[in-house]
Formats: structure tokens, C-alpha cells, sequence
């Protein structure tokens, strides 16, 4: 039901989308499969700025021409969408929605998720080794890294533990009843990197 303000009440479909732009998605508690099997994320990666700078693009973009392509494409792929519905080209799954938006908003919740594995052994993992494995994985994966200290404080409201411990009579701090795996084979725990 909607209304007009000051007028009776009638009912109608609502077809409008929901559509956020942001700089950097934020972190959600919504973690359910509904929540994710209702996103569709666009990533904008490029910049337009210094030499890629078009003060005109607007004007270039909406000439006579261009805008009879852009209808002409529009037509084509109409048949598709109202059979379909809007739905991102990929159709991605709830996994690959609930992954691409981890790896957005929390790289070091989605870092843990990957490359680390809890073990119930006294195995541990070196602070300084494990920072690094991070920043090679945010390399790897195009995201922004951490300092050292956001990423410990992180690690340790997931659960993780810290301590010292001695190693050939030194005492470095370490992440006790952890093994890191290779991050680029996620699904093969037995692919330690140390």
C-alpha cells in the first residue's frame, strides 16, 4: 500500500531497485543467503583523472549518434531482461557474491578466511611471516593492506591468539594454533607456504 500525502491510500507492484554507490562497501551483519543472492556488485576501477581527464565526455557521449547506439543496444537486450530480469551478466552465485563482498569490505576477515587455518596442534606462524603473507595477498587481489597493528587488532577480535615464544634462544611474537596455507589454492589445506 502507498499513499499521497493527504490522499486515500491505494495499492501497487513496487518495480524500483535499490541502487548504493560507494567508495568502499561497508561491512554488513547480514550474512544470510538473502542478503547475498540479491546483490549484484559492479566494481569501477578506473580512474579518469591527469591524462585521462575529458572535460567534454558528456557532450561526446551523448551526441545523436551515440545515443541511437546506446538505445539500439538497449533493444537487443531487452527480450533477455524481461524474461530474465536484471541480473548482473555473470550471474554470479551467493558464494561468489558473498566472497567479492567480503574481499571489499573486510580484506583481513576474508585474508583469514583463505590463507589461514585454525589447528588444535602447537603449530604457530611467525607475526612478521603472517603480515607479509597479507600484504602479498592484497597485492595479489588489488585491495588496499594495513598496518601490522590494524591487522593484529583485527586478527585478535576474529579469535586468533598471540604470543612469544622461543625460537634458537630469541623470543618473537608468533599466531599460536594457526598454519598458513597457500592462499592461491584455498581448497588445498595440505599446501602450507611455511
Amino acid at each position: 500500500m502507498g499513499e499521497f500525502k493527504y490522499k486515500p491510500a491505494f495499492p501497487f507492484v513496487n518495480h524500483a531497485k535499490i541502487i548504493f554507490s560507494a567508495n568502499k562497501i561497508p561491512i554488513t551483519p547480514d550474512e544470510s543467503d538473502a542478503f547475498f543472492a540479491r546483490l549484484i556488485i559492479i566494481n569501477f576501477p578506473n580512474q579518469f583523472l591527469g591524462e585521462k581527464d575529458n572535460s567534454n565526455l558528456t557532450n561526446e557521449l551523448t551526441t545523436e549518434p551515440e545515443m541511437s547506439a546506446f538505445l539500439t543496444l538497449l533493444v537487443r537486450r531487452l527480450p533477455r531482461v524481461l524474461k530474465s530480469g536484471i541480473s548482473h551478466a555473470d550471474s554470479h552465485t551467493i558464494e561468489d557474491n558473498y566472497l567479492q563482498y567480503m574481499q571489499s569490505s573486510d580484506p583481513i576477515r576474508f585474508f583469514k578466511e583463505t590463507a589461514i587455518r585454525a589447528t588444535n596442534d602447537d603449530v604457530y606462524v611467525l607475526k612478521e611471516d603472517l603480515f607479509d603473507s597479507y600484504r602479498a595477498f592484497c597485492t595479489a587481489n588489488r585491495l588496499p593492506s594495513e598496518s601490522i597493528q590494524t591487522f593484529s587488532r583485527k586478527l585478535k577480535d576474529l579469535g586468533l591468539k598471540e604470543e612469544q615464544k622461543r625460537i634458537s634462544g630469541q623470543r618473537p611474537r608468533v599466531w599460536k594454533n594457526i598454519k598458513l596455507i597457500d592462499w592461491a589454492k584455498p581448497d588445498d589445506e595440505d599446501q602450507e607456504t611455511l
